[in-house]
């Protein structure tokens, strides 16, 4: 038997190096793809359970969607929502009776919102300095419902907001295409230059072998 197929010896240097990044390769590709696919259906905690923690909430309040914008997608994949809330009842925050609030429109998987009627609405500050909800943080009101009760007795009865002076209106600048999500853009890239990278090394150590 040929003493090198028995025998093959450690690999050397740069064939661990090659084979090290290609066990990367595959762990980022699995990573970029699965970044543009929902994980799986929303899970959050209930609207009465979530004013436990109403005190990082910037509002809290409630209202109705009047009208509303869908924009581009985020890097994640999901498509932005504008909104300009009616303020029928302020509980918490520094709001006119009407607001400009910013999510993410609800595909089943992401916690996003979709709107529906008058709605009770905890508000944080989001990155982007913009007004921001979701569907963890935003539902349905029933009159004489457990949420309507829960505001009551977390805030007290609330206020009637004053008028907005200006007049709070849509973005002009909001729904703009951003182009591709940056983040899968940036991650294959980063797979590709690493595959290459991978192929170079191992057929600069045949080429010297």
């Amino acid at each position: 038997m040929n003493p090198a197929i028995a025998n093959p010896g450690p690999l050397s240097s740069t064939r661990r190096i090659a084979l090290a990044s290609l066990v990367i390769l595959v762990a980022s590709l699995s990573i970029v793809l699965g970044s543009a696919r929902p994980a799986g259906a929303c899970s959050c905690m209930s609207f009465v359970d979530g004013l436990d923690f109403a005190g990082d909430a910037a509002a809290v309040f409630v209202g109705e969607v009047v009208s509303e914008r869908s924009g581009s997608d985020n890097a994640f994949g999901e498509q932005e929502l504008e909104l300009v809330f009616r303020v029928d009842r302020l509980y918490r925050g520094d709001l006119t009776d009407r607001a400009l609030v910013y999510s993410i429109r609800d595909n089943g998987a992401n916690c996003g919102l979709n709107p529906d009627g008058v709605m009770a609405v905890r508000a944080y500050v989001g990155d982007d300095q913009r007004l921001r909800t979701d569907g963890c943080s935003a539902i349905r009101l029933v009159e004489g419902g457990e949420v309507e009760a829960a505001l009551l007795d977390r805030f007290g009865p609330g206020i009637v907001p004053p008028p907005a002076d200006p007049e709070i209106t849509l973005d002009d600048g909001f729904g703009e295409d951003s182009g591709p999500p940056w983040i899968l853009v940036g991650g294959a890239a980063f797979v590709i230059a690493l595959a290459a990278g991978s192929v170079l090394m191992l057929r600069t150590e045949k080429s010297t072998g």
